[in-house]
């Protein structure tokens, strides 16, 4: 028996009636559900070879349309709802920081100080201000020369004299654990006073 090579176009439709067969071999009413079965080991059969003369015969197939089946494409769904979650709100305005350190019958002193030193506004997250000559910086115009003390004395031991947190609690400091309050400030009275 001789076999005739298969032409490209009978290669792929083997191959697509190969995909089609286990496509719909494969389908399951519920996709969750696992496939059951297993695999064996693959078995060997001898055949004898025979000899069989074919008549030439012509074979016309007709084309057929084959629906394949609907997949379906489940992402995985969040813990929570994007509603959920807090979002980040970036950093804190000197009004919420005064808001957090200072006692309310001081915020809006504390604010106007902030303004007369440094002339930081409420919506401000950051204190460029530095003054050339004593080198006091940020909002409540610390100097340099007393900060490492007083964040010391205000538990933030190493806290940088930009962090504006920090100029908060070391001004809540001064305020309120020294003798001095709102005296630290006396350089600058006259715009807030």
């Amino acid at each position: 028996m001789t076999f005739m090579p298969l032409t490209p176009f009978l290669r792929l439709f083997a191959a697509l009636t190969a995909v089609l067969v286990l496509a719909t071999g494969c389908r399951s009413a519920d996709y969750g559900t696992p496939i059951s079965g297993g695999l064996s080991a693959p078995t060997t059969t001898t055949v004898a070879p025979t000899t069989t003369t074919v008549a030439p015969t012509t074979t016309t197939v007709a084309p057929t349309t084959t629906t394949l089946p609907k997949m379906e494409f489940v992402a995985h769904r969040p813990a929570v709802k994007p509603d959920e979650v807090d979002q980040p709100t970036g950093p804190s305005t000197l009004r919420e920081l005064i808001e957090v350190y200072l006692k309310p019958e001081d915020h809006a002193w504390a604010e106007e100080v902030a303004f007369c030193e440094s002339s930081a506004q409420p919506d401000d997250v950051f204190s460029f201000a530095v003054n050339r000559s004593s080198r006091a910086a940020g909002w409540f115009q610390h100097l340099p020369k007393f900060w490492e003390e007083r964040t010391e004395a205000a538990g933030i031991a190493g806290a940088s004299i930009a962090d504006p947190v920090a100029q908060l609690q070391v001004a809540a400091y001064l305020l309120y654990e020294t003798s001095g309050g709102r005296h630290h400030w006396v350089q600058s009275k006259a715009c807030w006073g």
